[in-house]
């Protein structure tokens, strides 16, 4: 895995996960911001949509 962390490409604490069907990606809110992680394969773009949130 990309291990735990709060690199774009990391995870610390996920509470929420969401399926973005016309990207195919993964929205996860975890604790201070919301990140998304492409599902396609062979890609990795990862990046932060909203930082400094309490979600």
């Amino acid at each position: 895995g990309k291990g735990e962390g709060n690199g774009s490409h990391q995870l610390k604490w996920p509470t929420d996960v969401l399926i973005d069907k016309e990207t195919d990606s993964l929205i996860i809110c975890e604790g201070i911001r919301v990140v998304r992680w492409s599902r396609r394969s062979g890609t990795t773009q990862d990046e932060i949509l909203i930082d400094n949130i309490d979600c």
